[in-house]
């Protein structure tokens, strides 16, 4: 029969056996709880990092605005003077461009291209070419120093549907909207990014209403 010490040596040895378990669990809970407490400040920290990006660049499409409202000659030059009075590179890193895209209609699409040669550039030209019902050309645009894209001046936003959606919801709730994840619309490069669209009425803006989709422009930035 075992004696009482036999009986505590086997406790002794049986806890033993257990403590490597216990210790792995209490590491495991240690390292969850550091771990919340690390990637909850830094959620926070992120999700306040993407609202002020996107307040900066609200400001910046806010100004665009005044521009397009005010210049009744804008032409391509005076875009590119007044994009790089900003100094987007320099005050807004990671902002890739500025630009602004007039809504056309099928009907009008002959005398916006003409037009559009003589104010944006002598070589500006629909892309995708195609027949449509609607059209919304980038007719002007400027890059910041460190973006060597091609010019997308002529790209059709609404040909793509994801710009086309955040086209269609700007326009109807007359307020800032951002593309989802889209391909480089200047260039084939892999790496894709989000368009901020604003839109710009002729006339006062009427949220809801679709019936100005004949007269409505938007500034838009990247």
């Amino acid at each position: 029969m075992p004696t009482g010490l036999d009986q505590a040596a086997a406790a002794r040895r049986a806890y033993r056996a257990r403590l490597p378990w216990f210790l792995a669990v209490l590491v495991f809970v240690a390292v969850m709880l550091v771990t919340l407490l690390i990637w909850r400040p830094l959620q926070t920290a992120a999700r306040d990092d993407a609202r002020l990006a996107f307040e900066a660049r609200a400001k910046i499409l806010h100004s665009a605005l005044a521009q397009v409202t005010l210049n009744r000659d804008l032409d391509q030059a005076k875009w590119h003077a007044f994009v790089q009075m900003l100094d987007l590179e320099r005050h807004y890193p990671g902002l890739q461009g500025l630009g602004f895209a007039e809504q056309v209609s099928a009907e009008h699409l002959p005398e916006f291209i003409v037009q559009a040669r003589l104010s944006s550039q002598l070589q500006f030209t629909l892309i995708p070419a195609g027949e449509r019902d609607q059209y919304v050309p980038i007719t002007y645009y400027s890059a910041t120093h460190a973006v060597a894209d091609s010019s997308p001046l002529g790209v059709d936003l609404y040909a793509d549907p994801v710009c086309r959606l955040a086209l269609q919801t700007a326009r109807d709730q007359a307020r800032i909207v951002v593309t989802g994840p889209l391909q480089r619309v200047a260039s084939d490069a892999d790496s894709a990014r989000v368009l901020l669209f604003l839109p710009v009425y002729e006339g006062e803006p009427i949220a809801g209403s679709v019936a100005r989709k004949d007269g409505t422009h938007c500034v838009w930035t990247c």
